[in-house]
């Protein structure tokens, strides 16, 4: 059924379903990257098909991407905390796990995906810092600040929003 339970004027999310990714801390598979990449709408059903317009593109739509019903979720405010001083009591909560386009290491603006999520009390807004070892043997030293856009069970998506340097894959992140 070309329009299973959609309508017209529906928006709906464009995914790229990307590679696998484990988390460092649980030693566990995470499940597979899904990019999002746009925002597309029903414009009409077809005899075999349904056509949608793509909206907004945040990167490459293209045949084979999946489309999800688009959820509007609440937008991020607040300031950033950055990340000076101490860093908080206790093991880190998680590690960066993933960076996109193969990227090794991420600086400010750029996304990052950590291995917590909401089973480990993270929510949409909450920040969180980023630590980092110079030279095995050094303590480790608070690097940059993070804003979590998007939560799922088990792994966020944060965006660096101030680095001090560089933020690898493995470093660990805590709450604030």
């Amino acid at each position: 059924d070309p329009d299973a339970g959609l309508t017209e004027g529906q928006a709906l999310m464009i995914l790229e379903i990307g590679p696998k990714v484990r988390s460092f801390s649980r030693k566990a598979s995470l499940g597979s990257v899904a990019f999002r990449r746009g925002r597309a709408r029903v414009i009409r059903f077809d005899k075999d098909y349904v056509v949608a317009r793509i909206d907004k593109s945040c990167g490459p739509a293209t045949a084979g991407n999946a489309l999800v019903p688009f959820v509007e979720k609440e937008g991020l405010l607040g300031r950033d905390l950055g990340f000076e001083g101490p860093l908080p009591g206790g093991e880190s909560v998680g590690r960066i796990v993933f960076f996109d386009n193969e990227m090794i290491q991420v600086g400010s603006g750029q996304w990052a995906l950590v291995d917590i999520g909401l089973e480990q009390g993270l929510h949409v807004g909450q920040q969180l810092t980023i630590a980092h070892r110079a030279v095995e043997g050094l303590p480790l030293e608070a690097i940059a600040n993070a804003v979590v856009i998007d939560a799922d069970r088990l792994f966020s998506t944060i965006k660096v929003l101030s680095v001090k340097t560089v933020v690898g894959l493995c470093d660990p992140v805590y709450f604030k």
